[in-house]
This record gives C-alpha cells, structure tokens and sequence, in this order.
C-alpha cells in the first residue's frame, strides 16, 4: 500500500490506516520525519482506542517533555489497559522504579504479570524475580520457578540460569543437579553471563559432578566477565 493509500485510509477514519502513517511520519518512512504530524495521526486512533497508538502517543509525548510525563503516562496506561504487551511491561517499570508516578510495587507486579501471561519474556522474568524477592506480592518461590521455566522456554538466557541456580539450590523446586546443570549448560550456549559463572564454579569447586579442572573454571569465568562488560557498555545488565 502505497502513502498515498495509507493517507487516503487514514482520512477515512481506518485506525489501523492512522497508526501506520503516524508510524512513517515519526520514523521517516517514505516521508521526513515531522514528530508533530505523527503525534495528530497517532493521537486520532489513539483517542477511538486504538491502544498501539495510545503506546507511541506516550512515546512521544515523554519525549517532547521530560519535565512533565502526566499525559504521557496516562496514555501509556490506557495502551497497557487495551492489552498491548510491550506497553503493559514498561508501565509495570515506571510503576516500581516511580517514574512519572509515585512508586506502586503491587501495580508493578500486577501489569508485569498481564504481559507474562501473554508470553513476553522479559516481563514473565521479572515477574520470577518479584515473586522470588517479595516485591509487590507476597514471596512464593515455587511461582518464582513457575515464571522462570517460563521465561526460559521462551527463549531467554539468564532465566535459564535462574532456572539451573533453583535446581541447584533446591529453591522453589526438588534440588536436582543434573538438570541444574543441563539448564546452565543451555544458559551457556544462549550468551548468559551466569550460567558461565556457575559453571566456572562448577568446574573450580568440584560442583554439580564435575571435577575440578581450573582452567576450564577461569576460562568460562573470563567469558562470563566479558559478557558482562559487553552488556555495561550496552546499558544492560541481562
């Protein structure tokens, strides 16, 4: 479809017309990049319900004005609200970090644990994380596990960590050191920087039936460091 198309779509009250064409003018495809325009397009689907232009309504709008997120949090709300998943998750952040907003573990965890249940990783880790740490909700380690498994099987690398470190430890979970080992292992091969470091504890100390073999220790525990120094420079620590 062409802009042309797309314009002609929009005009005509098409919301999903409105939110691409709000899409191009905020990104430059096929036109300038004219924040203002894309903000009217996004905004005319955004104010019908549309909740992914609700979502990059509020991106624009905290990007416009730093100092004052009010409108740009309520809209973000309403995208999380309307079940867009990436949405639910950043509101769950801005919720327990505070920001544009006074801090609300329990909001937190409840709108982390909306896009979870829709199988967006990161959030399903952080809802292990919240649920292991008693943040927002009450500490109910065997859900932590629950949520970890979860995250790993959709494919991230430090819940599969966390999933080897509870079968380790026993925690939430029968402890179980083959599988620990089997889900570092899988940690490994996905780039984790903890399961190379529970490995390189594995290996110096003789851990999860390993022997001790000191090189391979300090060669996974150089890799895991420079893992972890690739994400720093990245402003990631996962």
């Amino acid at each position: 479809m062409t802009l042309a198309e797309l314009l002609r779509a929009a005009n005509q009250g098409a919301l999903e017309a409105q939110y691409v064409v709000g899409l191009c003018y905020a990104n430059g495809f096929g036109v300038e990049v004219d924040k203002s325009v894309a903000e009217r397009w996004f905004l005319k689907s955004a104010q019908a319900g549309f909740a992914a232009s609700q979502y990059e309504l509020s991106l624009l709008l905290q990007e416009r004005d730093e100092n004052d997120l009010t409108e740009a949090i309520a809209w973000l709300r309403k995208a999380a609200l309307g079940g867009f998943t990436v949405a639910q998750f950043l509101y769950a952040l801005y919720c327990e970090s505070g920001v544009g907003m006074a801090a609300n573990p329990a909001d937190a965890f409840h709108f982390c644990l909306m896009a979870a249940e829709r199988g967006f990783y990161p959030a399903a880790r952080q809802v292990a994380s919240m649920l292991e740490d008693g943040l927002g909700v009450a500490i109910d380690l065997q859900k932590a596990f629950h949520w970890y498994h979860r995250a790993a099987e959709l494919g991230d690398a430090d819940s599969a960590a966390s999933v080897g470190r509870m079968y380790a430890g026993g925690i939430g979970v029968e402890r179980n050191e083959a599988r620990a080992l089997e889900w570092f292992r899988e940690g490994q091969k996905r780039g984790s920087p903890w399961a190379l470091l529970a490995l390189s504890s594995a290996y110096r100390f003789g851990e999860l039936g390993q022997s001790v073999d000191r090189d391979k220790a300090d060669e996974l525990g150089m890799r895991a460091k420079e893992l972890i120094k690739a994400r720093a420079a990245r402003g990631s620590s996962y």
